[in-house]
């Protein structure tokens, strides 16, 4: 079974080069709020098990 710590670094390794790539966009401000809330969300939902 995979640990939450691997999910976890794996979850901030795919936000990392999410924030790079919506950076470079010109809507980037707005798409990279609603990933971050998707990510805590996610967050929470592992934590809670």
């Amino acid at each position: 079974m995979v640990s939450k710590f691997v999910i976890v670094l794996a979850l901030a390794s795919l936000a990392a080069v999410a924030f790079e790539c919506l950076r470079e966009s010109e809507d980037g401000a707005l798409l990279e709020q609603e990933v971050a809330g998707q990510l805590d969300a996610l967050r929470e939902r592992l934590f809670r098990r």
